[in-house]
């Protein structure tokens, strides 16, 4: 995945499919995610630190479903 942030382009870093990271050619990595069990998503900077404030409306996170922010909830197709 690919996104242009701020005159840049930002690639996704994954892990299994879990968008764990954003980095840009220019400044390296750009902001890390992590995940409790159930696909909270906890927002971090470069060096691992908390953050508060989301990727700059980064939508595709856990198992890249896309995360609904008004509502904090997955768009699942559901299993039958």
């Amino acid at each position: 995945m690919l996104r242009y942030f701020d005159e840049s382009t930002v690639y996704a870093v994954h892990d299994y499919y879990s968008v764990t990271g954003i980095f840009s050619v220019v400044t390296s990595i750009y902001r890390r995610f992590g995940y409790d069990a159930f696909g909270k998503v906890r927002y971090m900077d470069s060096g691992f630190n908390g953050s508060s404030a989301p990727a700059n409306g980064w939508e595709h996170l856990y198992g890249a479903y896309y995360l609904d922010s008004p509502t904090g909830l997955y768009q699942v197709s559901p299993k039958l």
